[in-house]
């Protein structure tokens, strides 16, 4: 699989109930006892946490798919995004690749980074991110059981608010054309000549506190020699249990696919990682 990391900055707040909090310098991503939260299940017609389903499993019970909301379940880990530089308020992480469950489609993740600073303040209002595909994306759904909310809306954000949003989107161009071509490099970065092919995929604008705005487009290059980046992995595999649990998605999901990705996660960084390999053992045992 190949794709290519877009990395831009941009301006946003922040989320509650996420499994991790701001990452020390020796912890980067979720603290695993979040997952061994041993509280009871509360009963309502609200979408459960990550958590929760942890605790359906554990008590051998399938939790209700009517509660089952997968933008939540990938929202609820923390994907340590770069820090918005200098004054910027928001940073914004994007990658393009394979579908891990349909390699005739593209998989698009896109991760905003509310600035860390000030913490527990209010950094903007009215915040307004809106996605237009390309007219080359011949269709697209948010994986959230085929949704295709592309329009968002945040009343006010706080420092360290992160969003990420994963999109399975169908595209004209051929994404294997130029997968065996050698890439262009200098001092590090991928260059694309005149044989490379670059595909739009979408233009992501933000605007907030009544006025600001910016805006960015998102490319994918025929060519790359890159492998999927660790948040990509987490992040698509949250996303294939939701879709597994929920189990009328679009898409039957393989759970190998799932244990291949959580597999490549150092379990250094990723200390859940044993928790979410025995989370998958269970639905299997239950589906």
């Amino acid at each position: 699989m190949k794709f290519y990391i877009f990395t831009l900055l941009i301006i946003i707040g922040c989320t509650s109930n996420r499994i991790s909090q701001v990452p020390s310098k020796n912890q980067s991503l979720p603290q695993k006892q979040a997952l061994n939260n041993t509280e009871k299940i509360e009963h309502s017609s609200k979408n459960i946490s990550f958590s929760d389903i942890k605790k359906y499993l554990d008590n051998n019970e399938l939790p209700p798919q009517d509660r089952i909301n997968i933008s939540k379940m990938v929202s609820d880990f923390y994907y340590d995004y770069l820090t918005p530089a200098g004054e910027n308020l928001f940073s914004v992480h994007t990658e393009v690749i394979e579908c891990p469950w349909n390699n005739k489609n593209w998989l698009v993740l896109i991760g905003i980074q509310g600035t860390r600073k000030n913490q527990g303040n209010i950094i903007a209002k009215n915040l307004h991110i809106d996605l237009a595909f390309a007219s080359d994306v011949i269709s697209h759904r948010l994986v959230n059981d085929g949704d295709n909310l592309s329009s968002f809306h945040e009343k006010e954000v706080k420092s360290n608010y992160t969003k990420t949003l994963l999109y399975e989107i169908e595209h004209s161009g051929d994404f294997t054309e130029y997968r065996n071509e050698s890439a262009l490099i200098i001092d590090g970065v991928f260059v694309p000549n005149a044989s490379h092919r670059e595909y739009n995929i979408l233009n992501l604008s933000m605007s907030y506190n009544n006025g600001k705005k910016m805006n960015l487009a998102v490319k994918k290059h025929g060519k790359t020699n890159q492998d999927p980046s660790q948040r990509f992995k987490l992040s698509s595999a949250i996303a294939m249990m939701g879709m597994l649990l929920k189990q009328n998605s679009l898409q039957k999901i393989n759970t190998k696919i799932i244990i291949d990705n959580l597999m490549t996660l150092p379990e250094e960084k990723y200390h859940f990682k044993k928790e979410l390999l025995q989370m998958v053992d269970k639905m299997n045992s239950l589906l």
